[in-house]
């Protein structure tokens, strides 16, 4: 998923406690040492350790990930070459997360990361990789002709359409009394994608941060399953959100709010490589190289900013191909034609 986040005007501040992740012995000791933590607002020692520099961070949670390697270095690249701040979290806090899956790790970090005064967080999955590496992302995001362009300044997160069936469900009246937007065989629905996404540090971010972490105890497989926590967001969004897209607007559920989100119709802000996208297979064949290279040529000639890989982890030379193809095609610090 890719989600960006933009922090307004308001500001955090409060005593931070760096947390040991101390294992527990049942899922009740696990969800108590949570909400101690949440009381003390403890810190991952990831996030403790960081020094801010930009008002910008990206950020990751990449554990025990084969690809991280391939991947992330472009993504820090990318975060020094426009002075933001980067942080990779290679291991989980279980102390902060309670029985919270490994998936719900994201919006734990991000309110850390926003009650360290950062303005914009933008969040990138370890199985993503950027093409359009010259364009700042805030740039991006408020291009009034962009995928973004419809959404009002208000906007508190800049997020992908999710594709296919997902990206045209919109959570039902029974979604929101169970708070999470699952359909009965847990998959996960739309219409929003949330492995790349930018949020801005607003009233209406932390409050969608803390709705999401009030569901992360809850037990059982609709919950637990990955990914539980996009169904979650997406349930509270439809809620309590306007959705402002190029392709039109939806009103939220509740009357009467203040709340905005901007969304980017699929195949502009991500798109994903495989599936339903494109006729590149997934295992080795004639032609695959210069298959893998013309389908990333014309995605960045579309304007894709961000290419996305996800569930593809069984076809790991299809991937490092892939990536090896994104690094000699757009190398940062060069660009097309120099």
């Amino acid at each position: 998923m890719t989600w960006f986040f933009r922090n307004g005007t308001s500001k955090l501040t409060s005593t931070r406690t760096r947390a040991r992740s101390i294992p527990c012995s049942s899922p009740q000791e696990c969800v108590l040492q949570h909400r101690r933590c949440i009381e003390q607002r403890c810190e991952h020692a990831e996030v403790s350790a960081l020094r801010r520099r930009s008002d910008t961070v990206l950020f990751t949670v990449c554990v025990n990930y084969t690809l991280s390697n391939a991947t992330l270095p472009r993504w820090q690249r990318y975060a020094d070459i426009h002075g933001y701040d980067w942080l990779w979290v290679g291991s989980r806090n279980v102390s902060i997360t309670g029985v919270a899956t490994a998936a719900w790790d994201r919006v734990f970090i991000a309110q850390q990361l926003f009650r360290r005064g950062y303005l914009d967080v933008m969040h990138v999955d370890g199985d993503s990789a950027v093409l359009a590496w010259e364009t700042p992302i805030g740039q991006y995001v408020r291009n009034a002709t962009g995928p973004f362009g419809a959404a009002p300044a208000s906007s508190f997160l800049y997020v992908s359409q999710d594709v296919g069936r997902f990206g045209r469900y919109w959570p039902s009246e029974r979604d929101f009394r169970r708070g999470i937007s699952l359909h009965t065989d847990s998959q996960l629905t739309g219409p929003n994608n949330f492995g790349i996404w930018l949020m801005r540090n607003h009233p209406n971010a932390h409050e969608a941060l803390a709705a999401v972490i009030s569901h992360s105890q809850n037990p059982g497989r609709s919950f637990q399953k990955f990914p539980a926590e996009q169904g979650t967001l997406n349930a509270w969004l439809g809620e309590n959100c306007t959705c402002h897209s190029v392709r039109g607007t939806r009103e939220a559920k509740r009357n009467g709010t203040t709340c905005h989100y901007a969304q980017a119709p699929y195949g502009t802000f991500q798109r994903f490589l495989g599936r339903l996208d494109n006729s590149v297979h997934h295992k080795p064949q004639d032609g695959w190289e210069s298959n893998v290279s013309a389908v990333l040529r014309s995605y960045r000639e579309a304007g894709v900013i961000v290419l996305h890989m996800p569930s593809m982890q069984l076809f790991q030379g299809f991937l490092r191909l892939t990536f090896s193809a994104v690094e000699r095609l757009f190398p940062i610090g060069r660009l097309l034609g120099a």
